[in-house]
């Protein structure tokens, strides 16, 4: 569910010719994060542009420990 929002929230900030800035993965994070908080969760997320391509990783608490 979080991967969905994630990628929604995404698409309606760049159209077809951007590529995925930084200002926007780290936008990304700050909702990931939120959300793990909110959900009471440890969690890794990561973050790849549209050919899938890793941009960011981040693992918030013990995830993956």
């Amino acid at each position: 569910m979080l991967a969905i929002f994630a990628k929604t929230f995404c698409m309606a900030q760049m159209n077809e010719k951007e590529i995925l800035s930084d200002e926007l993965c780290d936008k990304l994070c700050i909702l990931a994060r939120e959300k793990s908080k909110e959900l009471g969760i440890d969690i890794s997320f990561a973050v790849s542009d549209r050919h899938g391509l890793p941009r960011v990783y981040r693992r918030y608490g013990d995830a993956l420990d």
